[in-house]
């Protein structure tokens, strides 16, 4: 199958609907739905572009995790959720554009996708799935850093404050607007 149109109506796509379905280049998401399954799309490695319609909240556990032929996602303004590892290993993605509901997003959400760009306004890339307060900040008025500028940026920080680093009581690090370090 090279194109999915799931018909009007249709609120809940189930989990692992569409996994490993190879050759799927092409889905139709109706403006009715509402929910998607854990690992609904995982493996649809010739999928190149998704939109997630108003009304979705949450893009579940493994969603569309190694989509490596995923390129562009569109997400409704509506969605305000994460799940692990729901983008993880969509090698081929390269921009992501999050709307203001979405506060933190788990790291391992975006895991291997070296090519990313995530455009905010505000987000908290968190380490620790269910503590976002564990995470980096990096607050700055639409931000546009690769993941692994991220990465870099704080391998360099660890590497430069290693005596901050060692103490056990620093819970987290926050880069403001003009990129002045807060250690908190």
């Amino acid at each position: 199958m090279k194109k999915a149109y799931i018909m009007e109506g249709v609120e809940t796509i189930d989990a692992y609907a569409f996994r490993y379905f190879s050759n799927l280049e092409e889905v139709y998401l109706p403006s009715t739905l509402k929910n998607l399954g854990e690992y609904s799309f995982e493996r649809c490695r010739k999928l190149s572009k998704i939109s997630i319609p108003t009304g979705v909240n949450k893009i579940p556990f493994s969603c569309f995790s190694d989509c490596s032929g995923l390129k562009e996602v569109v997400l409704s303004d509506t969605v305000d959720e994460f799940g692990g590892f729901c983008f993880a290993g969509c090698t081929s993605l390269d921009k992501l554009v999050l709307f203001p509901l979405i506060k933190s997003i788990p790291a391992n959400s975006i895991a291997h996708c070296p090519n990313l760009q995530i455009y905010s306004d505000s987000i908290s890339i968190s380490h620790e799935e269910d503590e976002p307060e564990e995470g980096y900040d990096i607050t700055k008025n639409f931000i546009s850093y690769s993941v692994k500028d991220l990465l870099d940026m704080i391998s360099e920080i660890q590497e430069n404050y290693k005596d901050i680093f060692s103490k056990k009581e620093l819970n987290k690090v926050i880069l403001d607007e003009v990129h002045k370090l807060h250690f908190i």
